[in-house]
């Protein structure tokens, strides 16, 4: 399974996969994060920017490992900005089972904490200087304002545990 977090830079993504990737631990799910700013470094591809296209391209490359992982049976959990339809669409159509999670946080808000000075620099930011793309139909929308990563994750791993169920019914 992949369980797909998306939204604004800041939002607190890597935060909630990680906290997502624990508790699907504690019930004994092999499971593996992929953080989209860690995935970069991992690439180690100089050429790959922060433009739109760069962006894309970046996306493009973390599905396609995500869908490498996910043929070995684990349950991926993707914490990536990756605002764009065509990303959206590809993992429906490639990966078996999918859960997109939108999470929203308010630009006000994001520009006020800022913890790594996104944007406050205001370069090549999606949301601000790249438009996004959200979700046309997330799985799952959750402000991140309204409460905890833990409680949030919570949230989610019990979606997951219920479309497991269900899937195993049927």
């Amino acid at each position: 399974m992949i369980i797909w977090i998306t939204g604004l830079s800041g939002a607190g993504k890597t935060t909630l996969a990680k906290a997502v990737v624990e508790q699907l631990h504690d019930t004994k799910v092999p499971c593996v994060l992929l953080d989209g700013d860690a995935f970069r470094a991992a690439v180690g591809d100089a050429t790959t920017g922060y433009d739109k296209e760069s962006r894309l391209q970046n996306a493009q490359r973390l599905a396609r490992f995500a869908k490498l992982l996910e043929s070995q049976q684990l349950t991926v959990v993707v914490a990536t900005i990756s605002l764009f339809h065509a990303i959206h669409t590809w993992n429906r159509q490639h990966f078996n089972q999918y859960v997109e999670v939108l999470l929203e946080a308010d630009l006000s808000t994001l520009k006020t904490q800022d913890p790594k000075g996104l944007y406050a620099n205001n370069q090549q930011l999606a949301g601000l200087d790249i438009p996004v793309e959200f979700p046309t139909a997330p799985h799952l929308t959750i402000q991140r304002e309204t409460t905890t990563p833990k409680e949030i994750a919570t949230t989610i791993v019990a979606y997951v545990e219920n479309l497991a169920h269900q899937q195993r019914v049927s």
